[in-house]
């Protein structure tokens, strides 16, 4: 996974392409590029996905995969090497800055919900509404009290915000996700939607609600919100794995898997910087860049580019 850096809001730059993240925007996946040899008479040799030949005979050639050196990424058309940098996108509408909550008796109260219906109380999850334990209380955001702040306030009112986080996984395997929010959460991955906790029920935040996810190798957008339809609010969220695909199928498998210790990702990582999903926030670009959501809103430029080895 790309690590980003937070990034300082700036000024609008003249010659600025206009983004607008769209938290409902389905990711589309490039299609695989292969050529098909079947209507040519003498084509005998094909190839795998990695370049190397097949002796299966079933008349495709699967382009091979382009190799780049330390500090370089293949490029989109997957042809050429390229060394990038990324500066802090400009932000034009609404830009709401993260900032902690203040610990809240009732967050977590009822510790772990896993899907099939088990849940678990301890320290860690939450227990009960007497004592400031559980995750949410631990990693909850929301928008500063006012700019500068040091903890979250109200607002955003009747709106959703929230984060992307991109995942490259290099093989197959299994992810949890735990989140919750005040008053309403929800969670997509690759577009589709996963998980989402409606209305002003106050499970939305006595529970941490968890997921798990398979995904295959690749890369991989999830994006999790939160949702406040007044007074105090809290959203959080963790991103926890990889562990072995196949190994989170109950929520016995789920309880069993060292979430603490294989957590990636969390929405207390974003403290300092800005929300990069919302529903009235834009993000400009300079022409010649490319605008990335991903973790935090930057913009990218090709500063170098070489042939694949």
């Amino acid at each position: 996974m790309r690590t980003r850096c937070l990034f300082l809001v700036g000024l609008l730059a003249p010659g600025c392409l206009d983004y607008h993240m769209n938290s409902e925007k389905e990711l589309e996946s490039a299609p695989e590029e292969r050529i098909d040899l079947d209507n040519i008479e003498d084509g005998t040799v094909n190839f795998d996905d990695t370049g190397t030949t097949d002796e299966s005979g079933d008349g495709e050639v699967f382009v091979g995969s382009c190799d780049c050196p330390e500090s370089y990424t293949v490029s989109d058309d997957g042809g050429s090497c390229v060394r990038t940098e990324t500066f802090p996108a400009t932000p034009r509408g609404e830009v709401v800055e993260v900032c902690p909550i203040e610990p809240f008796r009732t967050y977590g109260a009822y510790g772990a919900m896993y899907p099939d219906g088990t849940n678990v109380k301890n320290e860690y999850w939450g227990q009960n509404d007497s004592d400031l334990h559980g995750r949410l209380n631990e990693v909850g955001v929301w928008g500063c009290e006012y700019p500068g702040a040091s903890t979250a306030g109200h607002d955003p009112i009747d709106t959703w915000i929230g984060f992307t986080v991109c995942l490259d996984v290099e093989e197959p395997g299994d992810y949890l996700v735990g989140f919750a929010g005040d008053n309403r959460v929800r969670l997509s991955v690759d577009g589709e939607r996963l998980h989402e906790q409606t209305g002003e029920d106050m499970h939305n935040f006595k529970y941490w609600w968890m997921e798990s996810m398979a995904l295959d190798a690749g890369n991989h957008r999830i994006d999790i919100e939160g949702y406040n339809a007044g007074s105090i609010a809290a959203f959080g969220a963790e991103v926890a794995g990889p562990f072995e695909s196949g190994s989170l199928q109950t929520d016995e498998d789920m309880i069993a898997a060292d979430y603490e210790g294989n957590i990636m990702w969390s929405t207390a990582d974003a403290v300092g910087s800005a929300f990069p999903l919302g529903e009235t926030t834009r993000w400009t670009c300079p022409d010649g860049t490319t605008f990335q959501g991903c973790d935090v809103p930057v913009c990218e430029e090709v500063v170098e580019e070489i042939p694949c080895r």
